[in-house]
């Protein structure tokens, strides 16, 4: 039996409700139940319910004549809030993103105040405190939120996730989401740039039954966002110096007897290049 308070949710819980983990005649495993509370949590969550609590799920059980049979009925309350010395119910509904900002190398939230060049795309605003580095549009490449989106917490994550993968910004990015009166979402990305250029060092050993002993070392020379589009490029020169089979025919050829260098070159460019737009497509 299903108890859902909200009209929303009881809405959204109908439209996939065949992905429940719980069938009738099923046994009682606590487990089911659990996996089953977070399907229901990510459902939620990932339907515009900001402030779904997986905590209000709830499952109400009666023995019937056999105490192998157990009659479940799943409840969920309304929103509860808490506003002072006072507690009330306040209906669930689907919430949208109405601003979303995206703010690059500020040292501090109070510091937006200062940005001096800023851009727009996609109804989403680029805020820096000096020229701006990168090109929107292609951020906007890595972005899932966007304004009058519902909420989705997956969103949220992906968006997180493929701003890292550029390799553009340190790895303690953040988004902020605000609920404003009218209970819509404003989302503020913080970012902060990684250094342009970088040089990196690798030292390594190796040795197997397949391969021989060596010492291996790499560097590599990094320019990021080459063309204000988050891309990278990359020189890197490898070298390892090996200890292969002893040659009869060789005296003191030394325990290093072998050597290997490598050099390459890559560019990393974060989308598809054709000779047509295909904003449309992709």
């Amino acid at each position: 039996k299903i108890d859902i308070a909200s009209p929303v949710l009881d809405s959204i819980y109908k439209k996939h409700q065949k992905k429940s983990w719980l069938a009738e005649g099923d046994p009682f495993v606590f487990e089911t139940f659990e996996k089953e509370k977070n399907r229901l949590n990510n459902l939620f969550k990932n339907s515009g319910i900001y402030h779904f609590n997986p905590g209000s799920i709830g499952y109400w059980t009666d023995s019937l004549d056999l105490p192998k049979d157990k009659f479940i009925t799943l409840k969920i309350p309304e929103r509860l809030v808490t506003a002072g010395d006072s507690v009330y119910f306040k209906p669930y509904k689907v919430q949208r993103f109405r601003d979303v900002k995206v703010y690059i190398d500020f040292e501090s939230k109070k510091a937006r105040e200062t940005a001096l060049d800023s851009a727009s795309y996609e109804g989403i605003t680029y805020y820096s405190p000096n020229k701006l580095k990168y090109k929107p549009k292609r951020l906007d490449d890595a972005l899932f939120i966007y304004p009058d989106s519902v909420f989705r917490l997956n969103d949220v994550n992906l968006t997180l996730s493929h701003l890292r993968k550029t390799q553009n910004f340190k790895a303690a990015m953040n988004i902020d989401l605000i609920e404003k009166d009218d209970e819509s979402l404003d989302a503020e990305i913080y970012l902060k740039s990684n250094k342009k250029y970088a040089i990196t060092f690798d030292l390594d050993a190796t040795t197997s039954n397949t391969k021989p002993f060596g010492i291996l070392g790499k560097s590599s020379f990094i320019d990021r966002n080459v063309f204000r589009g988050t891309e990278i490029f990359e020189v890197s020169f490898q070298g390892s110096l090996l200890n292969v089979s002893q040659d009869a025919g060789i005296e003191d050829s030394g325990f290093f007897n072998a050597w290997e260098f490598l050099a390459n070159t890559s560019l990393s460019i974060p989308r598809i290049f054709f000779p047509f737009n295909t904003d449309k497509l992709i």
